[in-house]
Parts: structure tokens; sequence; C-alpha cells
């Protein structure tokens, strides 16, 4: 518990629930991956595998946290919602829809200016993998990335540290979890996720944000 200062009450979020959290994660994307190459005897890993392997540890740490949060009193609601606004929510979804399709204009604005000045090179999306990847991108990273990174995360960083540091925070470790190369737009898409998901205190906006930005990025790409 050293990685967090508030010790009780226990049934609120604390810091070592998002890094515990994170860190399952990301071992089993790990595991499950390196299983796959080892019984097919391949040495690279199809889009498709990444995308099931992320959903499916994504599937497994959530519904685990959520079990083991709920054991404790925090229940899916408070994290959903944490400000138990009754109000506003449509007009938040709608807020982070538009403002993701900002951002992801950002981020293809981005890519072009990595592409014409060759700053990284941006490996090109064939054909077979484009559904699994949009399926990835919109759909499993919105759900499962939103409640690791501002449900569990965020909200834990919220009640340890100034909320300003913890929107900054959370929106690093965010960021550095992605190809070096798209740090600067992801960085500015978790810190508008972090934001609205604090002054809307509705996850499902933050959901819409993350995946219209996606969206765009991919299909534009």
């Amino acid at each position: 518990w050293l990685l967090d200062p508030v010790r009780e009450p226990r049934s609120q979020l604390q810091l070592f629930d998002g890094g515990a959290a994170l860190l399952v994660f990301f071992i089993l994307q790990v595991v499950i991956a390196v299983s796959w190459k080892f019984f097919a005897k391949a040495e690279e890993v199809p889009a498709m595998v990444t995308t099931l392997a992320f959903a499916a540890s994504g599937t497994i740490t959530v519904a685990l946290f959520l079990f083991l949060l709920s054991s404790r009193g925090i229940t899916l609601g408070a994290i959903l919602a944490p400000q138990g606004r009754q109000s506003g929510r449509l007009r938040s979804c709608l807020t982070g829809t538009v403002l993701g399709i900002a951002l992801g204009g950002v981020g293809l604005l981005y890519l072009q200016l990595v592409t014409t000045y060759e700053w990284f090179e941006i490996p090109e999306i064939e054909i077979e993998d484009y559904a699994a990847l949009l399926f990835l991108g919109v759909v499993a990273a919105p759900v499962v990335e939103e409640v690791l990174f501002r449900g569990i995360l965020f909200g834990a960083l919220a009640r340890s540290v100034k909320v300003p540091l913890a929107v900054v925070w959370s929106s690093l470790l965010f960021a550095v979890v992605h190809p070096v190369a798209s740090w600067p737009p992801v960085f500015l898409m978790g810190l508008a996720a972090a934001i609205l998901y604090r002054r809307s205190g509705s996850l499902p906006a933050a959901m819409l944000l993350h995946a219209s930005y996606n969206f765009v990025v991919i299909y534009y790409q």
C-alpha cells in the first residue's frame, strides 16, 4: 500500500487498484500472444490474434477487478458515474463524440506531418487486418481502456493527488502504452477523456470520445 498515501476508507478506489489492474491486463495480453506464437510456431502475431488477446485480457481484467472492488462496496455505477449525476448524460455523450471527432482530425494532421517529414515509420494497414483493427479501436479499446485508465486509475489518482496532476499523470501512462509515433495525439485524447469524465461524471461519454477519435484516425488513415 506504499503507492497510495490514502489508506482509508477501503470503500474507495486506491492507486494500488489502478496499478494492479493495468499490470494484470498487460501480463494477460503478453501471455496470450506468446502462447499463440508458441503453439502456432509463428514469428509474428496477426492483427486478429492481437485483437482477440486484447479483448480477452481486457474482459477478464475488468470482470475480475469489478468483482474485487464490489466486495469492498465499490459498485460499477460508482465507476461509470462517480458523481452520481442523473441529468445531462446525453449531452455529455454528444460532447464526447464531437470532441473525439475533432481530436481525430488533429490526429490525422499529426499523422500527415509524421509522414511528410518522416519522423517515424508508420506501418500500412493490410486490408485483411482492417476489420480487426476497426473493432479493436472502436469497440474493445474504448470500453476496456476507459474502465482501466479513467474509471479505476484516474479515479484513484484523483483521491491521492490534485485533480490536474491526476489528469496529466493518467494521460501520460495512457499514452506510453501506445506506439511511440502516436504519443502526442493519444496524450491529448487522454487529457480530454479524463477532463470530460471528471466534469460530466460519465464514463460512457469518455468511451464515446475514445471511440470516435479512433474511428476517425483508422477510417481516414
